[in-house]
């Protein structure tokens, strides 16, 4: 997936490819390389943890640690994919903090029923920062 930064030190010279550990400059390998390492990772099994913003962290840094240096950090500096901004870097973490203090207070969705599962909206707020 290609990104794009107002300034660009996460990505090669040039390109819009992010620095990774195998120096792969090329999208399409670095795309299939990364899926291969995510799967082989998830498969592990994820850290336990509270479903918290430092458990979401430690999430990240299991799955991307084979590909990126900076995984389960706090992002710096502003970027994007797919043509759409992330979070701003600014405001990661008072918005991580916000939706799992909504999470927390649905107890972390256990024992909701269908009806109520409305876990899409907070997904889809976790993957945008």
């Amino acid at each position: 997936m290609v990104y794009a930064a107002e300034e660009d030190p996460l990505c090669y010279p040039g390109t819009t490819v992010l620095r990774n550990r195998l120096n792969i400059e090329d999208q399409a390998e670095l795309d299939e390389f990364e899926l291969a390492l995510f799967v082989t990772r998830a498969d592990e099994g994820f850290p336990a943890g509270n479903l918290d913003y430092e458990h979401y962290k430690a999430v990240h840094r299991h799955l991307f640690q084979d590909i990126y240096e900076w995984a389960g950090e706090v992002r710096t500096i502003r970027i994007g994919k797919g043509g759409n901004w992330f979070c701003y870097p600014e405001y990661i973490d008072q918005e991580m903090r916000r939706i799992f203090e909504e999470l927390a207070e649905v107890n972390r969705l256990r024992g909701l029923g269908i009806e109520n599962f409305a876990v899409a909206q907070l997904i889809m707020e976790i993957g945008k920062p």
